[in-house]
């Protein structure tokens, strides 16, 4: 058995911190240089649930691709010195580490980017429960844990046009009861301006 390995990561800040972390996601020059660790895929700031929340995911080829990572990060002089004074600041971190939903065995990203839409995360305890469809519901991946605080849980994480479509998909599940007991976290995010997913 083989494929990816995702690290979702988790963040929430103090307002001071919030906004320090902000103003590193718009400075592209810094991402530019992450990226040549790993392969920040997705960069979100959360709308509801926690108003200080952040939340990354991160493709590695396996878990040695990560550990090694992971070395070349700390190793380096450039790198690290602008990220510290954020990560000073963190109110709280969390991460797992994931792998693809045999039934979704990459993460979908084939279509354009737009300045409207919004993404959901949600956080499922019965990963074989169908969640209700909406014609502007997109799916762009699901993640089952595999090491962590959240190991044998499942993310999905799905993408519309627009607030007003994400709205629609809410309400239209909110009629299926073993949905909702399913779910035991959603979250409205958009995506930061260096985020690749847009």
């Amino acid at each position: 058995m083989s494929g990816k390995i995702y690290e979702l990561r988790f963040y929430t800040f103090n307002l001071q911190g919030k906004s320090d972390f902000k103003e590193l996601h718009e400075d592209r020059e810094f991402w530019q240089q992450r990226m040549t660790f790993s392969k920040v895929m997705g960069i979100f700031e959360t709308e509801i649930f926690k108003s200080t929340e952040f939340f990354h995911f991160v493709e590695y080829d396996d878990l040695e691709d990560l550990f090694r990572a992971r070395k070349a990060l700390a190793e380096s002089k450039d790198f690290w010195p602008k990220a510290q004074k954020v990560v000073e600041q963190y109110g709280t971190f969390h991460n797992c580490l994931a792998v693809a939903h045999p039934d979704t065995p990459s993460v979908y990203t084939q279509f354009p980017p737009s300045p409207t839409a919004v993404y959901e995360l949600q956080t499922m305890k019965d990963g074989d429960v169908q969640i209700p469809w909406t014609d502007d519901s997109m799916l762009i991946a699901r993640f089952r844990t595999m090491y962590g605080p959240m190991n044998n849980t499942e993310y999905r994480l799905f993408r519309y046009p627009d607030p007003k479509s994400a709205e629609a998909a809410g309400r239209k599940r909110m009629d299926y009861k073993e949905v909702m007991a399913a779910m035991t976290e959603s979250r409205l995010m958009v995506p930061m301006p260096v985020s690749d997913l847009q």
